[in-house]
């Protein structure tokens, strides 16, 4: 299966930071103006895959969404959606017909991913299993990959320069290399869900 059009463009856009902000021989990155590059790019880097995350996942929701509105089909995310939703049922006006109901489970999911913020573990099951990508085939030491890049994100972005561990351009580079590894499975799940005939029970 083909990578998504979004996925490319994250690869596009991670090649050009990394032309702006790895300009410098791996060796002169403990000089303090590469490590301003390195943290500008891990910060950049982040932002980059975050975002594509959270489009990818919201690429899906629109597909059901549109299914729905216009055909009245239920596709297989949504149905999946419907099992995890936790948007809750109280029996009110808007709640008992059924179209209603669906239209809050889109409307509350699309709020969860409005709501995101980060790329680490638990964020990222949270967008993706609701839409039902398989949780027992997703890549443990993957997972634990993306959460320690997330993690290390937050330690630059929150902390001043002078209590900040040194980064090292290699490691950047292979630990990045990791992260999008992974990223490219999912997005080949997410792209694979859309289409799956795998029902939720």
């Amino acid at each position: 299966m083909l990578t998504s059009v979004l996925y490319k463009n994250l690869n596009k856009r991670i090649t050009s930071l990394k032309k702006q902000f790895l300009d410098f021989p791996p060796g002169d990155s403990p000089l303090a103006i590469n490590q301003d590059k390195l943290r500008a790019f891990k910060l950049l880097v982040h932002a980059e895959i975050e975002s594509y995350i959270e489009n990818s996942v919201l690429e899906v929701l629109n597909k059901c969404k549109t299914e729905w509105e216009n055909n009245k089909r239920i596709i297989n995310p949504l149905k999946f959606l419907t099992m995890f939703s936790t948007s809750k049922f109280e029996a009110n006006e808007k709640q008992l017909i059924k179209e209603d109901r669906i239209t809050q489970i889109l409307e509350s999911f699309k709020k969860s991913i409005q709501n995101n913020n980060g790329i680490k573990r638990k964020d990222i099951l949270l967008l993706i299993v609701p839409l039902g990508v398989d949780y027992s085939n997703i890549d443990q030491t993957w997972l634990s990959t993306i959460d320690s890049y997330g993690s290390s994100r937050g330690r630059v972005a929150h902390n001043s320069f002078s209590v900040q561990q040194q980064l090292d351009q290699n490691d950047e580079i292979n630990n990045l290399d990791l992260v999008l590894q992974g990223i490219k499975k999912l997005d080949m799940k997410l792209q694979k869900v859309s289409s799956s005939h795998r029902h939720p029970f």
